[in-house]
């Protein structure tokens, strides 16, 4: 025989349905027009405000999610979290289900009662109908005795029994019958606090209303339903006791009364309960006056009640009256007891109540000297005041230091309230307000550096470095360049230039960042009017007899030298690179770099030029046949361990995009794609090389807003710098990779929610993310990206604007190949050489 379940059933013009098993019915139908039933699934935003972060559990009308009440959040609550109940599938198929459900919602709202849940508002979000209700920590009475077999404790089952009591006796006064009692609908807190759950059967004793009725839909669980209820009569108050008899009989056996049969099959069976011998016997026949088939017309919660608390009232009156002498002695020695032993506890909670960090770090390592019990008192007490503080030093966000001590407290606090969702929700902003701290410090820096604007203010360049490096002393700006080498060189050009002003701003930035090396650095003015004076890099002069205060003629005579059509003065001009190189690498790289790039843009191909274009190029390059591919088949698939990433060296110090190798398929065949979507640093290289277009800020985000043409171009010269075949992906190409497999709805796509952007509209770094299995970043949402297919071109993938729903493989839009501000690319890379590498 099979097992019975405790789930609800809906009994519609004598079908029955259980509602939380859609399709166990196979003749059950959609209402004409009604169409697909929407369901609700986590990470959905209804209504535009809650957002369904977890599910926390399936009944008999619907399921139940823990929500952010997003509105909560931007009024800047501490907690925002609430219960959403979710109308199931099988039950909004009914005609009436909308009606039950905003029935079920007026009547608990009607309910102020501490042991029961409170009811916040009934809504719809197109086919979805739900409730919001207070959020519950703890667990359900079905769960609870699914670990306690043989039943409960009696204190702890009088405990609930009493609750519950009081509960339904409360409904029965203002006129409501729950109608579906069950221990899944009824829910013990971490506190000890008992909630009956679950009043969507309910009925109005008086007055109840027209529209829905017990002949149109009836709603029950089997094992708990009493007779009358099981052939199809309006529910009564008796019915809910002797559902309440069931439970009570379970709290102290683990057992149900009747092995779960309906009340029709033991009555007929003449089944009876085998008594609870714990009970006192005014008790258990309080229990079995519940438990009977057919119950007497007075009976009552009040009724029972009285019979079954009667004889521990009179027990507790003397038990009273024998201890208040003994207590009145007892309290005044406790009083002075805990004065003292509680002093410590005071001490401890005084330090971390304070925003000082000393004060914090010592409140916490006094308190891992407390026992457990003592702990959870003191870290309740000081809840509040952390809660506080956290909150003020979020107001003060503005310098890297308030940063640093910022995250430093949260780092000392969140360990100890593991649990405390406030606190995590403001670890979640400060976590976004200090991203967008970095962000901004990084492209102001990459700005500054590409514009060499160092004399600029407000931050000046040292507060902005040391900024960076306090709050993300791991940021990818912070290892592309060493900063000593780069200002030393950088004020060294300024001073041939004779840019004596912009030297000594970046001098006095250098000294403020590197103090140990300021002498070094004040040397490059101090020996500006002197022979030679040549920054080697590392901070430190050197002199050189051979470039001495020639070096701004000799350098003015090599851009005319290679801007004339004849260079007559070529072998002079190789001649001084020679030296150069030999005195200065590094002003050799700088001026060489400018050579080569106007060399290039020009396209000289005279013998002169050629020689010149020559003498620029590596001494010992290697060849192209003799270099290993850094990309092999072998690391398909695998991108998502760095190991088997790969990219290509474009000149010495220059690289490619970071590639990952996709598995082909038997028309397509394996290939390696960017990581990323190409970003503006990927294409600031190819401007400073090749002129050909104007170096932005915001390196770290995604290249958009060029043309098709463009991004093809750009592809083409990583072609020739690297000596393999680049281009832009294919559809079939795309289709490959855009796999969305990561197990977190990350996307940088469109969420609208309690009147504002809470995620999505702006792009964000190109490295920011979670990967899919193969390793990619970014596949759907941010930048769309370019794919082409034959003549067409499409944008595949979603971007920032896109609702997030849409964010899928299978968002292909066909585009004019002029693009638009959110639309970027990735380049695929073959996996075997076409020729021999170009300057």
């Amino acid at each position: 025989m099979k097992e019975p379940v405790d789930r609800t059933v809906v009994q519609d013009s004598g079908k029955t349905v259980v509602a939380g098993n859609p399709g166990m019915d196979g003749n059950e139908a959609v209402s004409p027009g009604q169409g697909e039933v929407k369901t609700a699934q986590e990470g959905m935003v209804l209504k535009q405000r809650f957002e369904l972060v977890e599910l926390l559990g399936t009944g008999g009308m619907g399921a139940v999610f823990k929500a952010r009440d997003l509105r909560q959040v931007e009024a800047g609550d501490a907690d925002p979290w609430v219960a959403v109940k979710v109308i199931n599938e099988s039950f909004a198929r009914h005609e009436h289900a909308l009606v039950s459900l905003q029935q079920e919602t007026k009547k608990t709202q009607r309910l102020s009662h501490p042991n029961i849940v409170s009811a916040y508002d009934f809504d719809r979000d197109g086919p979805i109908a739900y409730m919001t209700m207070e959020l519950l920590q703890g667990q359900s009475l079905d769960q609870l005795l699914r670990q306690n077999k043989t039943g409960l404790s009696e204190s702890r089952a009088t405990h609930i029994l009493r609750q519950v009591t009081d509960a339904i006796a409360y409904a029965h006064q203002q006129g409501i019958v729950h109608a579906d009692l069950k221990p899944a609908n009824i829910f013990i807190t971490s506190t000890g606090l008992v909630k009956v759950l679950d009043f969507g059967i309910a009925r109005a004793i008086y007055g109840q209303s027209s529209v829905l009725d017990s002949a149109t839909v009836q709603a029950f669980t089997p094992a708990y339903a009493s007779t009358a209820v099981l052939c199809g009569a309006m529910p009564k108050p008796q019915d809910d006791l002797y559902a309440l008899g069931c439970i009570f009989y379970m709290l102290f056996t683990g057992q149900h009364p009747y092995r779960k049969c309906k009340a029709t099959e033991a009555d007929a069976a003449a089944m009876k309960p085998t008594r609870i011998a714990e009970l006192s016997r005014s008790q258990w026949q309080a229990i079995k006056l519940l438990l009977a088939f057919h119950p007497r017309q007075d009976l009552s919660v009040e009724n029972f009640r009285t019979r079954y608390f009667g004889d521990q009232s009179k027990q507790s009156r003397r038990l009273a009256l024998a201890s208040l002498g003994l207590l009145m002695v007892v309290v005044s020695g406790i009083l002075v007891f805990n004065w003292f032993t509680h002093r410590e506890h005071r001490s401890v909670i005084a330090l971390l109540s304070v925003q000082s960090l000393v004060s914090v770090e010592k409140g916490v390592q006094r308190l891992n000297t407390f026992d457990e019990a003592d702990s959870v008192l003191i870290l309740e007490s000081a809840r509040d005041a952390i809660l506080s503080n956290l909150q003020q030093r979020m107001q003060q966000l503005s310098s890297a230091e308030h940063y640093q001590q910022t995250q430093r407290q949260f780092q000392l606090v969140m360990p100890l309230y593991t649990d405390s969702s406030a606190i995590q929700d403001l670890w979640d902003r400060f976590r976004h307000q200090r991203e967008l701290y970095v962000t901004q410090a990084a492209d102001e820096l990459s700005l500054r550096i590409d514009q060499r604007r160092y004399a600029d203010t407000e931050p000046d360049f040292s507060t902005l470095l040391n900024g960076l490096k306090a709050v993300a002393p791991d940021h990818p700006l912070l290892t592309r360049f060493e900063f000593r080498d780069l200002l030393a060189r950088e004020a060294g050009l300024a001073i041939y230039l004779g840019h004596r002003a912009m030297a000594e701003s970046i001098v006095e930035q250098a000294s403020i960042l590197y103090p140990q090396d300021a002498t070094s650095f004040q040397k490059i003015l101090s020996r500006a009017n002197q022979a030679g004076a040549v920054v080697e890099g590392k901070g430190r002069v050197s002199l050189s007899g051979n470039l001495s205060e020639q070096w701004l003629g000799d350098y003015q005579r090599a851009v005319q030298s290679a801007g004339r059509r004849d260079l007559t003065d070529t072998e002079e001009l190789v001649h001084f690179m020679a030296e150069l190189q030999q005195e200065n690498p590094a002003m050799y790289a700088v001026l060489a770099e400018s050579l080569q790039a106007f060399l290039a843009g020009n396209q000289l191909s005279d013998p002169e030029s050629l020689a010149l274009k020559k003498s620029l190029l590596p001494a010992t390059k290697p060849k192209l046949a003799a270099r290993r591919d850094p990309c092999r088949s072998s690391s398909a698939n695998r991108g998502a361990d760095a190991r088997y990433r790969c990219r290509d060296s474009l000149t010495r110090a220059v690289k490619g995009p970071e590639l990952v190798v996709i598995k082909g398929s038997r028309n397509v065949a394996s290939f390696a794609v960017s990581r990323t979507e190409v970003t503006i640093s990927d294409y600031n290289h190819y401007c400073r090389l090749y002129k050909s277009c104007s170096v932005q800020a915001g390196g770290d985000k995604p290249l958009t807003d060029i043309s098709y043409k463009q991004a093809k171009r750009y592809a083409s010269w990583l072609s020739t710098m690297s000596g393999y075949r680049y281009s832009l992906p294919s559809l079939s190409q795309w289709r490959l990779m855009a796999r969305d497999d990561s197990g977190v709805s990350d996307h940088n796509c469109k969420v609208y929610a309690g009147g504002r952007w809470i995620r999505g509209e702006t792009l964000r770094p190109a490295a920011e993310g979670y990967q899919n299995s193969q390793g990619l970043l970014n596949l759907f949402g941010n930048a769309a990206e370019w794919v082409g297919s034959g003549t067409d071109v499409y944008a595949v993938g979603g971007d920032a604007r896109t609702d997030l729903i849409n964010c899928v493989p299978d968002t292909i839009k066909s585009v004019p190949p002029e693009g638009g501000p959110l639309i970027g690319f990735r380049v695929v890379r073959a996996l075997k050489r076409h020729e021999q590498r170009a300057y």
